[in-house]
């Protein structure tokens, strides 16, 4: 890495931890290349850049392309919405004529202060006739810490950051090690990941190791089996196993998002000594009046402001806690609701951006970016056609609730005949704003006779945590993280989390079924382990996608459940707490409690049920006797209970359980939040909740993705608390729907509500 790259990584880590400022313009840096390189035309380039905003967490930055540091005559690249940090985007440099020429990048934050900077170098492009290279490149693992000598406790966690890059993998395997001097022989594996182009994190558990001096190795492995080796820069010395329990460390903000009138979606970095976190806020940037907003369990890193006022500007402050004590405040961040606009949505990188040819009867990625500085995008309409034109065009699907950043779709050309088409897109936002944009390339579907090229490849399940052994007590909470990824329908992935005393499924126990709308990291899978016997336990993840096909994992280490022990010889339990009450609203339930009169009640543990869970779930501590539950769905039905723990850590029994439903009015109804799993499925209910007491009759419509009606319900005397349709997922002429995407359009006088649902076996 160039000495210009790390001056600027050190930059970005210092500008992180100041003050948010006002009216400042965003800057843009590092945009390579670094030093002359040449390129052969139809080859794809690299643009690496980094951007960052005081004010916005993210921006949209354009990539021009010139023969000179100037804009004038300077041609458009792309245009991209991107997050604070470094950014990439690949170049298809096939159109380019031969030449040398600079990178621009113009970079305009919400506020439309804009700021313009290039390359440090020319690239050139030459020789037309050379073939697109796609060789054997092995990875680059670089940037190991610790980047300067660091000191560390043994028994604490150390943060191991590397920057990983392969031109022709996204992921790539990592194995860490730690030795005494820079070299494999003697060394000791420390953990063992998956990486992505860009900074990762491993964190590795320095409670087994010997003191002493070590340097930090990594070998990266790509998929092809090329691998490299590189090492810290610099010393980690282990010392001191005494050494007591410190606070945590100041937190660091990683986002704060406003899209809407009266919200803010607020994002952090966890710390791997802390037990929970505590949120203030304030509307002037001054923290010692600052009111408490919410308590945040441990690990959890997330929380969604609700109810502000439109065109505001809040300032908001985090604590970490543990045992120890409390960190410092972190430091100011912000953000300012909208009012109340009607901006129109975007849509802009409608894939193809360079023409493409696929057989007919395979799978195209149309690939999209939508964005609305107000709401969600509403409805998404993609279309295909021979011309940049909605006359004459075929209908393809229509998407619903798309939030602002990329998105796929499948495209199955089965039935599409031979020919070179562009794609469409219009998109409608929640105030019935409706835009159109079109691909920027033509998609050839030829040669029908091909085979169909789309294996049924088994979805991905790993690094599914403990990846090292880990105890917790009988009653607390262990957070499962894993990892899952298919290659053939990334959209619909199921995951089943169970657990056992052995590495098989063979008598183990269900812990949650979680549906993934994407490939991701998937973390927050809360498992208590209340009711749970003592002993170790291993955490079993199922993966299945919409093909059926299934792929199994377990976790590398056990997780122990060790039963609660008191210090000071206080064994009695507190009694447990009196009078749980529930109150709904729309997308919260509050829940209050008497508090309890015994002097030593040092928490209240709140659990939790929904109707996916297998059993209760904790979701909060906390030392108040209320909590707003702001993580739920409208229209579900979630169960709660409640118990006290003292300061000796003895746990009282659970107060009586309480049940209600939030509720959003849409019209007169309200359709339930229901997916079909993949569980060989029966029947789907379709629950309607007038909010009135007049009867109602409403008409069901269940559509085909392609919007090709398969039923039609006409329902009549629906009372005043609620209506459950029983749908035995068969069509209007009796016979069972296959496998796939529907929706469901509950449509009535003056309301209407629509639910995108998959059945999937």
């Amino acid at each position: 890495m160039s000495k210009v790259f790390k001056v600027s990584l050190f930059l970005f880590y210092f500008l992180s931890a100041t003050f948010v400022q006002a009216n400042v313009s965003p800057f843009i840096t590092n945009i390579s290349p670094f030093s002359p390189m040449t390129v052969s035309s139809g080859n794809n380039y690299r643009i690496i850049f980094y951007t960052y905003d005081y004010e916005s967490a993210s921006m949209w930055n354009y990539l021009y392309y010139n023969t000179s540091k100037s804009m004038s005559g300077a041609q458009p690249i792309t245009n991209l919405y991107n997050l604070n940090g470094t950014n990439d985007f690949y170049w298809s440099t096939k159109n380019i004529s031969h030449g040398k020429y600079y990178i621009a990048g113009v970079v305009a934050d919400s506020s439309n202060a804009m700021r313009t900077n290039y390359s440090m170098a020319q690239l050139t492009i030459t020789n037309t006739n050379k073939a697109a290279g796609s060789g054997n490149t092995r990875p680059v693992i670089s940037n190991i810490s610790p980047l300067s000598p660091v000191t560390v406790y043994s028994g604490n966690t150390y943060p191991v950051y590397y920057e990983a890059y392969d031109p022709e993998s996204t992921s790539m395997n990592v194995l860490l090690y730690i030795n005494t001097t820079k070299s494999m022989s003697g060394a000791q594996i420390i953990t063992n990941s998956l990486a992505f182009n860009g900074t990762n994190l491993a964190l590795w558990s320095t409670k087994d190791f010997s003191h002493g001096k070590y340097y930090i190795a990594g070998v990266i492995t790509d998929s092809s089996n090329a691998s490299r080796t590189n090492y810290s820069m610099a010393l980690l010395t282990l010392t001191n196993t005494n050494h007591a329990l410190l606070p945590p460390a100041r937190p660091q903000w990683l986002s704060v998002y406003s899209a809407w009138t009266n919200r803010i979606d607020l994002y952090w970095q966890n710390l791997p000594n802390e037990t929970s976190f505590t949120l203030f806020r304030n509307t002037i940037k001054n923290s010692n009046t600052a009111g408490r907003v919410t308590g945040r369990a441990m690990n959890v890193t997330n929380y969604s402001d609700i109810d502000l006022s439109k065109n505001t500007k809040y300032y908001y402050w985090l604590k970490a806690y543990n045992g120890a004590g409390s960190s410092p405040f972190s430091y100011t961040a912000s953000n300012k609701t909208l009012g109340s606009g009607n901006t129109e949505p975007i849509i802009t990188n409608i894939s193809p951006f360079s023409p493409v040819t696929v057989y007919s009867g395979n799978n195209y990625s149309i690939t999209f970016n939508v964005y609305d500085a107000e709401a969600p995008v509403v409805w998404t309409y993609l279309y295909y056609n021979t011309s940049k034109s909605l006359t004459g065009a075929q209908f393809i699907t229509n998407l619903y609730m798309l939030t602002n950043g990329s998105h796929t779709f499948i495209w199955p050309t089965k039935d599409v005949g031979s020919g070179k088409y562009y794609f469409a897109c219009y998109v409608i936002d929640s105030s019935n704003t409706m835009v159109t944009n079109y691909s920027r390339a033509l998609v050839n579907v030829t040669n029908t006779n091909r085979p169909v090229s789309l294996p049924l490849t088994p979805p991905v399940i790993s690094n599914l945590s403990p990846l090292t052994p880990v105890s917790i007590y009988s009653g607390q909470s262990y957070n499962i993280t894993y990892y899952a990824f298919s290659y053939v329908y990334p959209d619909v992935i199921w995951v089943d989390l169970y657990y056992n005393t052995v590495k098989s499924l063979s008598g183990a126990v269900l812990i949650q079924s979680n549906h993934l709308s994407t490939n991701n990291w998937a973390t927050g899978c809360s498992w208590s382990t209340l009711n749970r016997a003592p002993g170790a336990y291993f955490i079993i993840g199922v993966a299945t996608d919409f093909s059926n096909a299934r792929s199994t994992n377990y976790s590398t280490a056990q997780v122990t459940i060790l039963r609660p022990s008191s210090t000071n010889g206080d064994v009695t339990p507190p009694k447990p707490p009196a009078n749980l009450r529930l109150t709904p609203d729309s997308k919260k339930l509050t829940l209050t409690w008497n508090r309890s009169t015994e002097p030593d009640v040092a928490n209240y543990y709140i659990y939790r049920k929904a109707p996916a869970d297998a059993d209760y779930k904790i979701i909060q501590i906390t030392s108040a006797d209320s909590y707003i539950d702001v993580n739920v769905a409208n229209g579900t039905v979630y169960y709660y209970k409640v118990r006290a723990v003292d300061s000796s850590g003895n746990p009282s029994s659970f107060s009586d359980p309480v049940y209600g439903m939030p509720v959003k009015v849409n019209g007169k109804v309200v359709l339930s939040d229901n997916l079909i799993k993949p569980k060989d499925p029966q029947e789907l209910y379709i629950n309607i909740m007038p909010m009135d007491s007049k009867v109602i009759e409403v008409d069901i419509y269940i559509y085909k993705i392609n919007m090709k009606l398969v039923k039609k319900i006409h329902l009549t005397g629906l009372n005043s608390v609620q209506n459950l349709y029983r749908w035995d997922l068969r069509n209007a002429n009796n016979v069972r729907v296959p496998t796939g995407a529907y929706f469901i359009y509950v449509k009535g006088v003056n309301f209407e509500v629509r639910k995108r649902i998959y059945i999937v076996r």
